[in-house]
Formats: structure tokens, C-alpha cells, sequence
């Protein structure tokens, strides 16, 4: 069934000032604290049976459609802009408290592609945003997600993907919410059926410096095949220790080999431990002793 139309004259608060965040919503200027103006506003009955009330407003010289969406009782629901070349952006509002609640942005560039990008706000003034960016054909050529609190970036993860849609490599960034500062990095290669080919992590300390970098290479379409941990002194840099782990193809390890290092790089010690098929321990040996039965 269609929806009904019909226009009517109201009393309405409508805003004066832009706005640039949740926190300074347009519901806040409609709601509270600005002058009342009479407006021109089209009655929509939804399906659900719900009356809703729409404000259109045209800028001609921009070419920039305006249409402010307000529920049953006039408080603003939803605004949506629509500009040339069909770019929007439409925010949803909370009508009890006026803030954003999600919105939602489509962007057509000159080198055709298109943007689109999903904003949630959350509790706590957390926000979750997703963009996805599509060549001219459709194909997806990037994805981007965000974590943010407040002003500070706490996540941010892109993937890059072939021209066949397949993933081809992702960097992935967690940041500190208290300081954003990065906190842990990590790198994906992936293979053409969507599995891992490659995956690298650099963890850092509180004052940005690398204390620990993880390398693991895996086999096509299974689990890992090897990893490579090292440990750094933050004060100078320096590794202090470097264990690598060999696994078969079950997923247990074979092989652990653990070197130590002093101040000046020199390897002190050396531990290899060999595993069963099964990830039991079956000898070991150091670099000062000869081989032993574990």
C-alpha cells in the first residue's frame, strides 16, 4: 500500500546554526534552544500505520536537497542531504535525546569510485564506522574499519583486495585509548582463496617503543608452518631473545628453537626442543651441552 500524503502548517524548532557532531546534533537546535518559525510540513502515514511529518528544503545554487524527518510528537528522526551526482548523506536521531543514534554517507569520486561509509554511535561516545570502497564496476577495492572514542582512533583495519574481489593484504592498528598511542600492529598476506598466507605483529610499550615482533607463515589453506617471536630491550632496541616454532601439518609443533642474546647482540644460549607428530617433547639440547635425552 502507498503511503498518504497530505501538507499541513506547524510550529516547529528549526536551527539557525550548523552543526558538526553528535554532540551539537541537529535535534539539540530543533528541540531546545532556538526561536520557533512556521514551516511547511508534508504528512507521510507509513506502513506500520505511523504518521510521520517531512520538510524539504531546495538550494539551488549548490543543487542540495535537505529533508528533515520528524515523528508523530515533531521531534527530528532522521535528516537526509542529497547532493548531485548522487552523493547522501542521511543521520538517524534519537528522538528522547536527540543524538545520533547511525548514519549513513554515499560519495562518488571523479576517478569512479564510490564511498560508502556506515557510522554507529554507541554509548559511552564510542563510535563504529565502516567504508567500503567499490570501483566503477562494483567490484569492492577497500575496506576500512574504525573504532573511536571520543577524538581518539582506538582501531582502524584495511584491506586492500584484487581486481577479482579476492583479499590481498589487511593492516590492522590498535591504539591506546587513554594516550593514542599504537600499541599493536599487524600486516596479512593473504592467498587467492581467502586464506593466510603471511601474518606479522610488532607490539610496542607505552612510550612507542618495539618490544616484541611476531612473523608466522602458514600453509595454504591450514594452520601455521612457522613462528618467529623476538624480544627487544625498549631502552636500546636491542634483541634480547628469538624463539622459532616449526609446525606440521596437523597443527602441533615440531621443532622450538630459542636463542638468548646479551647487551651487545651475541647469542648466550641456545635451546632446541624436538616434538613428536603430536607436540610431545622428545629431546632437547643446548648450545653449552651435548645432545640429551628429554
Amino acid at each position: 500500500m502507498p503511503s498518504t500524503y497530505s501538507k499541513v502548517h506547524s510550529t516547529v524548532y528549526t536551527a539557525v546554526a550548523p552543526f558538526h557532531s553528535p554532540q551539537h546534533s541537529p535535534a539539540d537546535y530543533f528541540n531546545k534552544t532556538l526561536i520557533q518559525e512556521g514551516l511547511d510540513l508534508q504528512t507521510r502515514v507509513e506502513r506500520d500505520g505511523k504518521v510521520t511529518y517531512h520538510h524539504v528544503e531546495n538550494d539551488d545554487d549548490l543543487g542540495i536537497v535537505t529533508e528533515r524527518v520528524f515523528d508523530e510528537k515533531r521531534r527530528l528522526i532522521r535528516l537526509l542531504k542529497r547532493a548531485p551526482r548522487g552523493n547522501y548523506v542521511e543521520t538517524h536521531y534519537n528522538p528522547d535525546t536527540g543524538a545520533a543514534v547511525r548514519a549513513s554517507e554515499l560519495t562518488f569520486t571523479p576517478d569512479n569510485l564510490t564511498y560508502c561509509k556506515e557510522r554507529v554511535f554507541h554509548d559511552g561516545n564510542r563510535v563504529s564506522e565502516v567504508v567500503s570502497v567499490h570501483s566503477a564496476r562494483g567490484a569492492l577495492v577497500k575496506l576500512i574499519e574504525r573504532e573511536q572514542v571520543g577524538s581518539r582512533t582506538t582501531y582502524q583495519g584495511e584491506t586492500n583486495y584484487d581486481a577479482d574481489g579476492a583479499p590481498a593484504t589487511s593492516v590492522n592498528q590498535h591504539m591506546s585509548a587513554e594516550t593514542g598511542e599504537l600499541t599493536h600492529w599487524e600486516e596479512i598476506f593473504w592467498l587467492r582463496d581467502g586464506q593466510r598466507a603471511m601474518t606479522e605483529h610488532v607490539y610496542f610499550d607505552a612510550a612507542g617503543s618495539t618490544r616484541r615482533y611476531v612473523k608466522v607463515l602458514h600453509y595454504a589453506g591450514a594452520g601455521p608452518f612457522s613462528e618467529e617471536t623476538q624480544d627487544f630491550d625498549p631502552q636500546t632496541g636491542k634483541i634480547t631473545r628469538r624463539e622459532m616454532i616449526a609446525y606440521g601439518p596437523e597443527g602441533y609443533h615440531t621443532l622450538i628453537d630459542v636463542l638468548y642474546y646479551d647487551g651487545d647482540g651475541a647469542v648466550t644460549e641456545r635451546v632446541s626442543t624436538f616434538c613428536d607428530d603430536f607436540g610431545r617433547p622428545l629431546a632437547s639440547r643446548s648450545l653449552a651441552t651435548p645432545f640429551e635425552a628429554a
